[in-house]
């Protein structure tokens, strides 16, 4: 039951709606994505920060830390394919953009 409570917060975060602080400033999940691609030129995916988000995570920790979960690779990770970066439990999802763009 307490999820179903959760899902309405869920979207207005992922709509952009819900007015967050963003250094310093108010901002939106969106604002959040354009914080970590100017930090690190990775863009996270909506659902990737509403999840950080519902983690209760400060903004400007969720910036540092998912810049560096993509930024930084174990050196023994073992054959195989790389595991997924993650930050408090939630996998990060999104894709590196161009420089220079």
């Amino acid at each position: 039951m307490r999820h179903l409570l959760f899902l309405p917060l869920l979207a207005l975060l992922l709509s952009g709606c819900v007015g967050l602080t963003v250094g310093g400033g108010s901002g939106s999940v969106k604002d959040i994505q354009n914080a970590v691609a100017q930090a690190c030129n990775f863009l996270p995916t909506a659902q990737t920060i509403a999840a950080l988000l519902g983690k209760s995570i400060p903004v400007p920790q969720i910036v540092t830390s998912v810049c560096n979960a993509v930024t930084t690779r174990p050196l023994a990770e073992g054959p195989g394919r790389a595991k997924a970066p993650k930050v408090a439990g939630v996998t990060i999802r999104g894709q590196f953009l161009k420089k220079g763009l």
